[in-house]
């Protein structure tokens, strides 16, 4: 009979949270106050697209306590979504209403939310809850990474190189690429720029035209090295862009580098 992991403990002191709301209630204050109680480390600031950017890049949760008058702010709610995203932050959601959370996950899919609670809620166990949630996103299992290539022989090399410290799945033409990604969302996608029928590209404007994958990291890795092409493919502002004549160091290092920046 097999057994799970144990969910590894995790250190308050070691999270910078960022609590956003609108008002300086009661309810606010003390709300900041309990996350702070528990360990956490909190800065407070009001809704705005420029909020994560102000608070700095040591923060690593974003605490959202929704109203009204935060709702009736889209924009801020869409850069929280892409910068949290950006910078892979986990993100906690505090409702006074079901229909409150309706209405964000409209702009922060819920995949992005590592937990939601409403009202009325028992502050410890909200904290408790928070120390959970995020002990157990530090137990999950390795980044998973989905190489993109209509050729065998790279998608194999791919597997090998990053095999040992991910979890590498492959897929050879972007129709299978779009299969996995929405059955099992992967943390990173390789993609080849010349593909048949739906190239790199192609696929990349699709899936920035989904709200729910328009996040999606992705780094291109190709043998396309000309001016017109590399133009082409950063104005749709992937993570990286990687050629694969620079060998299998650079696909190693890049692929470190963003999950470890």
């Amino acid at each position: 009979m097999s057994t799970s992991a144990p969910v590894k403990k995790i250190y308050p002191g070691n999270y910078l949270v960022l609590f956003v709301s609108e008002g300086t209630g009661y309810l606010n204050i003390t709300i900041r106050e309990k996350i702070l109680e528990a360990g956490f480390h909190v800065i407070s600031s009001s809704a705005s697209p420029d909020a994560l950017r102000r608070a700095g890049s040591d923060v690593r949760v974003l605490f959202l306590y929704l109203s009204p008058a935060m709702l009736a702010k889209p924009e801020a709610l869409q850069a929280f979504r892409k910068q949290a995203a950006e910078r892979r932050l986990s993100i906690f959601v505090l409702a006074n209403q079901h229909d409150e959370l309706y209405q964000l996950e409209q702009i922060i899919p819920k995949q992005f939310i590592l937990r939601e609670f409403t009202r009325p809620i028992d502050f410890s166990e909200m904290v408790t809850g928070m120390c959970e949630a995020l002990g157990s996103l530090n137990n999950r299992r390795r980044r998973k990474i989905l190489a993109v290539d209509d050729s065998g022989a790279m998608l194999r090399n791919i597997k090998t190189w990053l095999g040992s410290e991910y979890d590498v799945n492959i897929a050879n033409s972007s129709l299978v690429a779009i299969k996995h990604i929405c059955l099992d969302q992967p943390d990173l996608v390789l993609l080849d720029y010349e593909m048949p029928i739906c190239d790199g590209p192609q696929l990349l404007r699709m899936l920035r035209a989904d709200p729910t994958y328009a996040d999606l990291p992705i780094i291109f890795l190709t043998g396309k090295n000309d001016r017109d092409s590399i133009t082409q493919v950063m104005s749709l502002h992937p993570a990286g862009y990687i050629l694969k004549s620079n060998g299998v160091e650079a696909v190693k290092t890049t692929v470190h580098k963003f999950f470890n920046p």
